[in-house]
């Protein structure tokens, strides 16, 4: 059964036990080597993200504290215990994020079927791509707004897309289509209020608005992708 997924551009989404990540990300091509000799692997990179983007994990660490969290990791892969760096990581991250909010953020294959709840609504998706035939509005900071020329409508749900292009550097990059999206749902069409908020809301890099600090997660469940990759984030409330 699925358990555990990781955020990330490339390779799989879902693993079946920590223990199997944990071999992953120790051995074969996550294995680097430094200007020094040294070697390092890439789960010190990704472990942060494979602790608060999975339900699972973010529950027992809201409940237990970090240091419980540590120990049921190594009981479930007891090679993590020697992997320092990562569990350092892990410290650093928990502690810059500070107190974890009440609401759920789970990392997701793009390819997964997802629940949107919200206030006064749920409808449920087969996919990303099956969500994103659906959005009817679409907004860019500062910059544009427009309504999509056609889509899916769904009774009862009104879907905004928050974007931003993939940066460009020189003319190799001036046909990349590629957008950072943030996806927001409302029972009601999207007011100028709204989308003031919205751009409001602070980003943690490409535009990524999942934060621990969304103060209106159960009006507006948010999901995000990051315009390629396999996987998405999709926050929204416990209830």
């Amino acid at each position: 059964m699925k358990r555990i997924a990781v955020d990330r551009y490339i390779g799989p989404v879902w693993y079946d036990s920590f223990a199997d990540i944990v071999a992953d990300f120790t051995s074969g091509e996550h294995v680097r080597t430094d200007i020094y000799g040294g070697s390092y692997n890439q789960l010190q990179f990704y472990i942060g993200s494979i602790v608060l983007y999975n339900v699972c994990y973010r529950d027992f660490l809201r409940e237990h504290g970090i240091d419980a969290l540590i120990e049921r990791l190594c009981y479930e892969a007891p090679a993590f215990r020697k992997e320092t760096e990562a569990i350092r990581a892990l410290r650093n991250k928990v502690e810059k994020c500070g107190a974890l909010a009440d609401y759920d953020i789970q990392c997701l294959s793009v390819d997964d079927p997802f629940l949107i709840k919200g206030d006064g609504f749920q409808h449920g998706f087969r996919n990303l791509r099956d969500m994103r035939i659906s959005v009817e509005q679409y907004h860019r900071r500062k910059r544009y707004d427009f309504e999509a020329k056609e889509y899916v409508e769904i009774s009862g749900i009104h879907i905004l897309c928050d974007y931003e292009p993939y940066p460009v550097f020189d003319s190799s990059d001036s046909c990349d289509d590629r957008d950072y999206n943030n996806y927001f749902f409302l029972r009601r069409p999207f007011s100028a209020d709204d989308i003031a908020r919205i751009d409001a809301m602070p980003t943690c890099g490409n535009n990524c608005k999942v934060s621990e600090h969304l103060t209106h997660v159960s009006e507006m469940p948010l999901l995000y992708y990051k315009g390629e990759g396999p996987s998405m984030l999709l926050v929204q409330s416990k209830r």
